[in-house]
């Protein structure tokens, strides 16, 4: 007879948005650790915000070095939801490993698009209608972007950003649970603040790689059909 927890579904056997949840279950101590370590790198920016008395020079040069560092961070943090998610544990090994390999990648790759959609976003602040679609479209194929770059960290942000279109396009009602569910996420953590520290990004993160890993899934499915 089966023990019980060999009775469970396990992660990959849930719908998408709760097998996000089912993994950082699975390790949350470790998780939550990667997602503080990523939440260090805006820490100079928001040093620079909080401190007008600060030279302009001296924060500039903090807001540059969290730009800078956020997407390689960001890259690396994806690539340690992918591996919780494959059921695979996490540690600083695996971390600095993916460091190494994902760096350059997400300068080149990751870095255009956060710049880009950190832009429409400021620019939201004019309140025009055709900007806020806009970015709000954007966000929607940002579902894709971290599974895409994982897949192929050597291609460039305009395939990767077409690429992550025809999906969100080609799934829209799927799509549209995870970025609802994302924002939900979102929200809780700007109204808790620790949130955004401690698990928020992670948990976007297994929430995005869950549903490409569905929806790839899906298409091999149809393939043998």
């Amino acid at each position: 007879m089966p023990f019980l927890w060999d009775t469970e579904p396990r992660a990959e056997e849930r719908p998408p948005v709760w097998a996000a949840f089912a993994t950082l279950g699975t390790q949350v101590e470790r998780l939550v650790l990667a997602n503080v370590a990523w939440a260090v790198v805006l820490v100079p920016a928001v040093v620079a915000l909080a401190m007008p008395e600060l030279p302009v020079a001296v924060r500039t040069l903090l807001i540059l070095v969290s730009v800078v560092a956020l997407a390689p961070a960001t890259a690396v943090l994806y690539g340690l939801a992918d591996e919780a998610c494959r059921g695979r544990q996490v540690d600083v090994a695996l971390a600095r490993e993916l460091a190494g390999e994902l760096t350059r990648p997400a300068l080149h790759t990751l870095a255009p698009l956060s710049v880009l959609f950190g832009s429409l976003i400021a620019g939201t602040l004019l309140l025009t209608p055709l900007l806020l679609s806009v970015t709000l479209l954007l966000s929607v194929t940002a579902t894709y972007w971290g599974p895409l770059f994982l897949a192929d960290p050597g291609q460039g942000w305009v395939p990767l950003a077409r690429e992550s279109a025809r999906l969100a396009l080609g799934r829209p009602e799927q799509t549209l649970r995870t970025w609802l569910a994302c924002g939900v996420v979102a929200l809780v953590g700007v109204i808790s603040l620790a949130g955004i520290a401690l698990v928020v990004p992670v948990l976007m993160a297994l929430l995005h790689i869950h549903r490409h890993r569905h929806l790839t899934e899906e298409h091999l499915t149809e393939d043998r059909g």
